[in-house]
């Protein structure tokens, strides 16, 4: 006989395999639209048959409150966006739906199933070290170096968000080289970080650079000072090596720095005549400059003000922060530094790029709303141990 109980384990058993291959798409999936199609045809649907199990394990994180919190702000920041268009504002209501579907989904299979769900993020990792090669050796020409950027595969048409994938897994498997005891497979992780710092290299992104290297010493310095210093040094002789012999991908690589500032300040103007609630989250992204029309902020803090105005800043930077404390009380009581990594990796990619957060399913999906799901598992956890600590104290006091 079917019961309830075992409908949601029979779900939840079916969404942890299509949400593997979800994340594997990002990689391999040959268009965005089919992408798209995927996630609301094969995940998001356990999502919501899961999300009464979901939600009454998120009401134990505040960090999940303070996300809700600045998505019910974006969503009624769009009522005062001028022109009002209503099916814009259904698409960016679903577009909410399916990043609250997505944190949803990934604290459940992680609070379910914690052993199959390492599992996955480390055959994840393989997965994404063979994209890797093949991005590098297949789809880039050696003799454009450094004129030409390397792109993903398939639906990864963006350079700067196919670079901070790549970063973002390069993280994930610098997690199992510090923590991985058998030597063999701490190699074979550590290839995997190597090639996706290559793809992030050869896409030439600055910020997917430094966020690497910002992650990589978060996670590595508090366990391993002596190792972490030696990583420090590496960094700064690759650096100077690359400064020295590779002129041409360091002037690349400098590449319309200025355009940055100016995009900035132009949204930052055109927001100062309402700078309390701003222009609204269906408003025109677009900053016309002298020298282009650009297609957004290219910031997702500056994104947010021109959107939200201070309360929206001031949302997402107080969400930010305090899941950043999270992370260091987890990794304080734990060790594990890999959540405040993610987060510094996600965190410094949204201040050089991105708009908007609440999208379709892109990449951002992976370093930013990936490692705060992460964060919410981690203080369900937290509040799991506290209540049995609780309730074994009760009991020997009943005793």
């Amino acid at each position: 006989m079917l019961t309830t109980r075992s409908l949601i384990n029979g779900t939840a058993r079916f969404a942890l395999i299509t949400y593997g291959i979800f994340l594997l798409g990002f990689f391999f999936a040959p268009t965005m639209p089919q992408h798209y199609e995927y996630y609301y045809w094969a995940v998001l649907p356990p999502a919501l048959i899961l999300s009464p199990t979901g939600l009454a394990l998120l009401r134990h994180s505040p960090l999940f409150w303070l996300v809700l919190s600045y998505a019910a702000y974006m969503l009624v920041a769009g009522l005062w966006s001028e022109p009002f268009v209503l099916e814009q504002f259904l698409q960016h209501s679903r577009n909410i739906l399916y990043v609250l579907s997505f944190l949803l989904i990934t604290v459940v299979l992680d609070q379910s199933f914690p052993v199959q769900f390492e599992l996955l993020f480390k055959l994840l990792c393989a997965a994404v070290a063979a994209a890797a090669v093949i991005a590098i050796v297949i789809w880039y020409p050696p003799a454009n170096f450094p004129e030409t950027r390397l792109t993903g595969l398939g639906r990864m048409e963006y350079i700067i968000r196919s670079a901070y994938a790549f970063g973002f897994f390069g993280i994930v498997a610098l997690v199992y080289v510090v923590r991985t005891p058998t030597a063999a497979l701490r190699g074979a992780f550590a290839i995997g970080v190597a090639l996706c710092l290559v793809c992030v290299f050869l896409a030439q992104s600055r910020a997917g650079l430094l966020a690497f290297a910002l992650a990589a010493l978060t996670l590595v310095v508090p366990r391993h000072p002596r190792e972490g210093l030696a990583l420090l040094l590496g960094f700064a002789a690759l650096s100077a090596l690359v400064w020295i012999t590779l002129p041409s991908y360091v002037n690349s690589l400098f590449r319309g720095m200025t355009n940055r500032s100016d995009i900035w300040a132009a949204t930052i103007s055109a927001t100062l005549d309402s700078p309390l609630f701003g222009l609204g989250s269906l408003s025109d992204p677009s900053v016309p400059l002298p020298v282009m029309t650009f297609i957004h902020a290219h910031s997702a803090f500056v994104a947010s003000f021109r959107d939200g105005g201070l309360v929206g800043l001031g949302l997402l930077l107080g969400l930010l922060g305090y899941a950043c404390v999270a992370a260091v009380r987890v990794a304080r009581t734990s060790g594990d530094w890999r959540y405040l990594a993610f987060l510094i990796f996600g965190i410094v990619c949204i201040v050089w790029n991105d708009d908007r957060l609440f999208v379709r399913p892109v990449e951002l999906w992976m370093y930013l709303w990936l490692p705060l799901a992460f964060v919410m598992s981690r203080e369900i956890l937290t509040w799991r141990a506290a209540a049995e600590t609780a309730a074994g104290e009760g009991r020997q006091a009943s005793a």
